[in-house]
């Protein structure tokens, strides 16, 4: 654009200008997938280049036919991981094929872990159902997200009812899905060899495993129209930002998935810095050992069923009897996990959470009419409808509102990333809600 004439030309030649708008035209166009040109690290020597494009027109077949079935233009892409992990995020899915056992660098391990937890997902594909290829990818998922296991997807995922239905499958295809217990992070197609019908086009009596790709990308974009090729959702701080003070957060630790989303807060501190001057240290707190002295704010979340010890529960009493404000949510909007929150914060504050009204100070915070705080679709068409309104319920301990409590997820939303299954705020609506918690922890309009 900055090369464009004072006439809306490029260049002297009228093929210069048609090329531009041409460009203007496609470059923009939303990414299926980007498929990862790896290297086989060999511990200390250059790497050699992996078997990630045996099947070289997979993702390209299989991306056209996905277009046509959702009736709009898509694209896709080789990537590597040489730039920045940014770079990755055209797309919401990165795929892997091969069939060989994968071996990265400390470095590669944690631009993939990175790119997962900004939202991104890892699918693999192992050609020819080699058996070295899908047990070596397994083992990459353990080692990126060790508290988490791969297991074959339940019949009712979300995955399997997005526009194609599993039940209408002759063959359904094998996957395998990790999972943090709110959304996937890692797909495996272990055997079938699903690419072997993408490269040669074959789609009849294939069908399933063309429509399994196009529910994937449904659920990586929660069923909306998917992101224009260089739009994020990705937040970084800015340098030339200075910040004028800072607020200690305290991410309570226990023993059940307690950090289900760790690159929300980081996402949720760039945000801070960068448009309220105001750092956020955030700093994991081993719930129970005494260690919450100092901190204004915790946040406690969870994706599942919990039970705390007297110790646990006691440390929590005495942090909002000291002036300690407890945010807790249930990820992904968990209904067992809410269930038992709510449960163990009447126990905590002494009584139970109630829905804060909407002239609750802290609303007045959110820097948004209240009905501009919305939900995710799934979320709506699950039981919420076209409601609209934050729903945080508070306790009160010693005068004020000390815990605050939110049934409807938080966390997810903080990352910022378009994702099926998730029952809570919409990624903008739940970054405002946490924005005011935190800002009122701060003692700042």
């Amino acid at each position: 654009m900055a090369s464009q004439e004072a006439d809306g030309s490029w260049g002297a030649a009228p093929y210069d200008t048609c090329f531009a708008v041409l460009f203007l035209a496609r470059g923009r166009t939303p990414v299926l997938m980007n498929k990862l040109e790896y290297g086989i690290d060999t511990h200390g020597d250059t790497p050699r280049e992996g078997h990630w494009n045996q099947r070289p027109r997979d993702v390209a077949n299989l991306t056209r036919w996905t277009g046509r079935q959702l009736e709009r233009e898509l694209r896709w892409q080789i990537v590597n991981l040489k730039g920045a992990t940014a770079d990755l995020h055209d797309a919401p899915i990165l795929y892997l094929s091969g069939n060989q056992t994968l071996s990265f660098s400390a470095a590669d391990e944690e631009k993939l872990r990175t790119f997962v937890r900004q939202g991104g997902l890892i699918l693999g594909n192992a050609d020819c159902s080699n058996p070295l290829f899908a047990t070596s990818f397994k083992k990459l998922g353990s080692k990126l997200f060790p508290p988490y296991e791969f297991r074959a997807l339940p019949v009712g995922h979300l995955i399997y009812e997005q526009n194609f239905l599993r039940k209408n499958w002759r063959n359904p295809p094998q996957v395998q899905g990790l999972s943090n217990g709110a959304r996937e992070l890692m797909v495996l197609l272990p055997a079938g060899d699903p690419a072997r019908f993408w490269q040669t086009g074959a789609v009849a009596g294939h069908e399933a495993v063309y429509e399994l790709m196009a529910n994937l990308f449904l659920y990586c974009t929660e069923r909306r129209d998917p992101r224009t090729r260089g739009d994020s959702w990705i937040v970084t701080k800015r340098p030339e930002v200075t910040a004028t003070r800072t607020v200690k957060l305290a991410r309570l630790q226990h023993d059940y998935n307690w950090d289900p989303e760790p690159g929300g807060w980081t996402r949720l501190a760039a945000i801070l810095h960068n448009e309220n001057q105001l750092d956020l240290a955030v700093e994991p707190v081993k719930l129970g050992e005494g260690k919450l002295a100092g901190y204004k704010l915790a946040h406690l979340t969870t994706t599942m069923k919990v039970k705390f010890t007297d110790a646990q529960r006691a440390e929590l009493k005495a942090f909002v009897e000291g002036g300690g404000t407890l945010l807790v949510d249930a990820a992904g909007g968990d209904p067992l996990a809410a269930e038992s929150l709510e449960a163990e914060l009447t126990a905590v504050a002494g009584s139970k959470p109630t829905p804060l009204p909407l002239d609750d100070p802290l609303y007045a915070r959110l820097g948004v009419p209240a009905d501009q705080i919305v939900y995710r679709p799934y979320a709506m068409k699950r039981t919420l409808g076209q409601i609209k309104g934050p729903r945080l319920r508070g306790a009160a301990v010693k005068g004020r509102t000390a815990v605050l409590f939110s049934p409807e997820d938080l966390s997810v939303g903080l990352v910022g990333q378009s994702v099926d299954g998730i029952f809570g705020y919409t990624p903008a609506s739940a970054v405002a809600i946490v924005k005011a918690v935190v800002m009122g922890a701060a003692g700042q309009p």
